[in-house]
């Protein structure tokens, strides 16, 4: 077997200027142009890689967090490539990590919200009976909590130093392994998810004849790439390796094969292939736009983001058993 982890593509809220958060919380959050762009691209030269190797009839099967913007670069991702996986599945043990408080809070706001001393929490129950998959629009659904000590700690930690893309390199002391967020999961704790993920009888890793596709987040992929390299090994050195990855890139792709023996070692994959300029993002856009202004046709990428004619059949996000609230 050999699995193939896939970051998503750019999305609204990580792009330079906007006011973005990260984590679990930010609903919708669609792909810009730029991470559609890296999708496709991505998408082809995975087709590209697989067709090269001349191998008929080695299955292919996907799983995905349920969060739009995973969803989305998985649809541009295997249009792009003309693949049709005989699986498609969400799992909710593959979304990003969360942050709790800090992802309701955009950075350039953490100074007044430390200054408020309450912190702006989702309110994930409320949340759950007006979206299937759980996830919180934060324009609506918060609650505020005082801030104890620890929270305080917290976030003048994050107001220290600040990478909009990793923002879990920056956590107290550089422990990402350790420290949890206030009312969130640390990294030790999304590490255990995705072991249960990959041990489970969705996974079937025993299977050699086939190729695995994973969808997901840059901390939860992280997270996956420490639990592959340590399948079937001691934890010990679980704190150091997750607290040293190197985050992958938007559309970015993993590789791990099987050794046959139940272990996985990472193999070369090209990390450029989904590279996409801004010039070219914004060439992108500007015919977009120029499509929708003319009525040259209905629908277009941006605004019809969800390609589903083709994955009509898989399992919706309410059918997952390991959904998260």
């Amino acid at each position: 077997m050999r699995v193939f982890i896939v970051r998503h593509g750019q999305s609204e809220a990580n792009q330079p200027g906007e006011r973005w958060r990260y984590g679990q919380a930010i609903a919708p959050n669609y792909l810009s142009m730029k991470g559609v762009l890296q999708s496709e691209r991505a998408g082809k030269a995975f087709a590209d890689f697989i067709k090269g190797e001349h191998r008929p009839g080695r299955k292919l099967r996907v799983f995905y967090s349920p969060v739009k913007r995973a969803e989305q670069t998985m649809d541009y991702f295997l249009r792009a490539g003309g693949l049709k996986p005989k699986e498609i599945r969400p799992d909710g043990r593959l979304v990003e990590q969360d942050f709790g408080g800090p992802e309701m809070v955009a950075p350039a706001d953490y100074a007044k919200v430390r200054a408020s001393g309450m912190w702006p929490y989702p309110d994930r129950q409320l949340a759950k009976n007006k979206d299937e998959a759980g996830w919180v629009d934060p324009k609506d659904d918060i609650q505020l909590k005082p801030m104890t000590e620890a929270d305080k700690k917290f976030l003048d930690a994050l107001m220290t130093k600040h990478n909009p893309d990793h923002p879990e390199e920056h956590w107290p002391t550089g422990n990402w392994y350790d420290a949890v967020p206030p009312s969130g999961e640390s990294g030790k704790h999304v590490l255990a998810r995705v072991r249960d993920f990959l041990n489970g009888p969705e996974m079937a890793l025993d299977k050699q004849d086939e190729d695995v596709v994973i969808f997901t987040h840059s901390g939860t992929a992280s997270a996956l790439k420490v639990a592959m390299q340590t399948l079937g090994l001691p934890p010990q050195d679980e704190r150091r390796m997750l607290n040293s990855i190197t985050y992958m890139d938007n559309a970015q792709i993993l590789r791990f094969d099987s050794d046959g023996q139940g272990r996985f070692h990472q193999q070369p994959f090209d990390s450029k292939a989904q590279e996409v300029t801004d010039a070219q993002a914004q060439e992108a856009q500007r015919q977009e736009a120029a499509v929708v202004r003319h009525g040259d046709r209905p629908k277009t990428r941006i605004s019809n983001p969800m390609h589903l004619t083709d994955f009509e059949s898989r399992p919706r996000h309410a059918g997952s058993a390991h959904s998260v609230g």
